[in-house]
């Protein structure tokens, strides 16, 4: 199995004492903006997971977070915090008892505050070694006019 991972974008995001998420104003796959571009929302929160095979885990991955009109470099760059060396029990799983073991990787990011000044898409990519990961993509658009 190949690494993979996931994004859900939100509004506002908090951890309650029990280490719970709160994921507050997720998006599906598009943001509609009421005032057109270009446009600043107030923050946008990523929470990522990313699951990689034992095997190909070299211990550090980075995240890049494309806005829309971003082509060669990201707007946001960051790494993932390194595990030891083997990671720890807690941060491995199994989907299936035949597969190979998976390092769990979370990173939560807040983009405060968001500016968007043009359509397209935010896209999050992972990096491990020289591996590119797709973690997710929102689609930034326009709201229809009403009429």
């Amino acid at each position: 199995m190949s690494a993979y991972g996931t994004t859900i974008f939100c509004d506002d995001m908090r951890v309650e004492a029990s280490g719970k998420f709160i994921l507050i104003g997720c998006y599906g796959d598009t943001i509609l903006l009421n005032q057109g571009f270009p446009s600043t929302l107030p923050s946008l929160h990523f929470h990522i997971n990313v699951f990689v095979p034992q095997s190909e885990y070299m211990g550090d991955m980075k995240v890049e977070i494309y806005f829309p009109g971003d082509t060669v470099s990201p707007s946001l760059e960051t790494q993932i915090p390194q595990h030891p060396e083997p990671p720890p029990e807690e941060a491995t799983h199994r989907a299936e008892p035949s597969e190979e073991l998976q390092v769990h990787l979370m990173l939560n990011l807040t983009a405060r505050p968001m500016p968007l000044s043009a359509p397209g898409f935010i896209r999050v990519r992972g990096v491990v070694g020289d591996k590119r990961i797709r973690l997710g993509d929102l689609k930034v658009m326009a709201a229809p006019e009403e009429g």
